[in-house]
């Protein structure tokens, strides 16, 4: 099965178990790019890396592809990509996401991992953004144990530093076209 042909599935499956989501996918674009890594959108179309789509289709099956697709349809409905303004853009993919996947949860969404602290529930993507760029001031400014940055979270695991759309950020778009979803469920750091 191609991966469009996956996206078109999980789409019609979205109709019949969710139809609210079902209903504003129909209205997204979907569009192959191998400019992102997992899936993105930009507030008119779903970019999705054909290469991605059926990986991550053969270990979880639908249910994951459509739980992505919900999160780009709420990155859309959130209208992310016309907030940031000039905010960092991975932090705030990061706050985007801690905003999005809780309601998902709620909605019975597997998030597999991905950007998920119910603590952030029912925060706006700013008031999480003002916290994680709080945190991250806090941790600048805590000095070096000088064991050559062992103790520094460099790993890419979802730390509130982010990841690029290259290094697994689940499809959000660098740059300043106000590109925004990186799907935030795979549980490789997206955000």
């Amino acid at each position: 099965m191609s991966a469009l042909d996956i996206m078109l599935e999980s789409r019609k499956r979205m109709l019949r178990q969710f139809p609210y989501f079902g209903f504003r996918l129909h209205q997204l674009l979907l569009v192959p790019s191998n400019k992102t890594s997992t899936m993105a959108t930009d507030g008119k179309a779903i970019y999705f890396n054909e290469k991605w789509v059926p990986e991550q289709h053969a270990i979880h099956g639908h249910k994951f592809i459509m739980t992505v697709q919900a999160h780009e349809v709420m990155h859309v409905d959130g209208f992310h990509h016309l907030r940031k303004g000039t905010r960092d853009h991975k932090l705030w993919n990061e706050a985007c996401d801690l905003a999005i996947n809780p309601p998902l949860v709620a909605s019975g969404f597997p998030v597999h991992g991905g950007l998920y602290d119910p603590a952030y529930a029912g925060k706006s993507a700013e008031q999480i953004y003002a916290i994680l760029e709080s945190q991250r001031s806090t941790e600048a400014d805590k000095p070096s144990t000088g064991n050559g940055g062992a103790d520094d979270d460099d790993s890419g695991n979802g730390a509130a530093d982010g990841d690029t759309p290259d290094q697994g950020d689940n499809g959000s778009e660098s740059g300043s076209d106000g590109d925004t979803g990186d799907a935030g469920t795979s549980g490789d750091g997206d955000g």
